[in-house]
Parts: C-alpha cells; sequence; structure tokens
C-alpha cells in the first residue's frame, strides 16, 4: 500500500508540473497587443499645393481624411521668415491654390453643381474675402468678377483695394453656357470690356465705365 500511495504522489505531481509548463508556455507565445493608431497617424496632416512668387512662397496642407474640412495656409517670405498662417474651413480634397500675387494667395474650391469659389488670402492684416462664381480680369489683378447669390442676371466687379463695387447687367447672357462666366474680360483705360454669348446663341459685346470704383 505504501508503495502504491508513493507511485501516485509522484504521478501527481508530475501531472501538476506539466500543467503549469503549458500554461507558462501559453502565455509566452500569446500575440503581443498593439497600440492603436494615434489621431495624429489616421488624419496626420499632408501637403496639398504649393506656389511661389518673386516675393514670397504659399504651401496649403490638409488632414489626410478627407472628412475632415479643415485646411492651413502658410505664407512665408523668401527668407523663410512667416508672413501669415490661417487655418480655413475648407474641404482639403477639392481645395488648391489657384493663384499667388505679390499682395494675395486665391484659393479654389467646388462648393457643389457649377458652383466654385475663390477665397483671397491676404499677405498683409486685411481679412480675407470669398467670391462665389470667380473671374479675373485678364490685365488687372485687383478687379474680381463674380456672382451674388447666384443671380446670374448680374456680374459684380469689386475692387480690391478700396473694397468698391459696381453691378452689372448681363440678363441677356446664355446661363445655360456661361454661369456668369464672360467669354473676355479686360480693363481699357477707365472702362471695363465684356464680352459673352447671349441667350439668341449671338455674341455681346459691352463696354462699362469703372471711374466709380477707381478712385
Amino acid at each position: 500500500m505504501r508503495n502504491n500511495f508513493i507511485f501516485l504522489l509522484i504521478i501527481s505531481i508530475y501531472f501538476v508540473g506539466c500543467q503549469n509548463s503549458n500554461s507558462s508556455d501559453s502565455k509566452n507565445y500569446e500575440q503581443p497587443k498593439t497600440d492603436e493608431p494615434s489621431a495624429e497617424k489616421m488624419h496626420g496632416i499632408v501637403p496639398l499645393d504649393s506656389c511661389d512668387t518673386p516675393f514670397h512662397a504659399s504651401f496649403l496642407e490638409g488632414y489626410a481624411n478627407s472628412r475632415y474640412d479643415t485646411c492651413f495656409l502658410t505664407i512665408k517670405s523668401l527668407e523663410n521668415e512667416l508672413i501669415k498662417k490661417v487655418d480655413l474651413r475648407l474641404p482639403a480634397d477639392r481645395t488648391s491654390i489657384k493663384n499667388c500675387d505679390k499682395e494675395y494667395v486665391v484659393l479654389g474650391f467646388s462648393c457643389g453643381g457649377p458652383c466654385y469659389s475663390r477665397l483671397f488670402v491676404f499677405t498683409d492684416d486685411r481679412e480675407n474675402q470669398n467670391f462665389a462664381f470667380a473671374q479675373n480680369i485678364s490685365n488687372n489683378s485687383n478687379l474680381i468678377a463674380h456672382i451674388k447669390n447666384e443671380d446670374f442676371d448680374h456680374l459684380y466687379v469689386f475692387n480690391l483695394k478700396n473694397q468698391k463695387e459696381v453691378k452689372i447687367d448681363i440678363s441677356d447672357n446664355d446661363l445655360e453656357v456661361n454661369y456668369g462666366q464672360m467669354d473676355k474680360l479686360y480693363r481699357m483705360k477707365t472702362n471695363l470690356v465684356i464680352e459673352y454669348q447671349t441667350v439668341e446663341k449671338k455674341r455681346r459685346r459691352q463696354v462699362i465705365s469703372l471711374k466709380s470704383i477707381l478712385n
């Protein structure tokens, strides 16, 4: 009996030892836990666009995840000194730099359907200005033509220098083709010349005085 008892005791100790060993091995081979990706990694800021002028360099950045409607525009001097940095509520996946001038940087973005906008970010302390369906005057960078409140019967010409504006009747323009976009827009002395297609599919040329917004 005594020998049987000793034999059973040895078998029990051996069995418990094997279980502990297996348990230890199991813990050693568990898959290591991976850290959750940080918000910065998931939605990191990436470069979107850039432009250079003889006066400054501009850099547009945004979140990699396009559902964040935020862009960052940084304007630096050629000596790499910060001129301006602004956070903008614009769709990162639909925004780009359209023009760089000595006095401003123009950002363009779509706003649904045929709608598009141009945001002017000035290099001085002037506030940003946004224009829907904007169009440049070909030979004058301080004059901007645009549409207000989707009123395609009128074209507005805005002077960035003095904030003055003139309203022009274009009610005969072919809306299906134009959406307020003129075929030609240029300054001739104190006048603005515009050309566009009418609803009768004809070409029309208007000469508008700009004296009221030039002074």
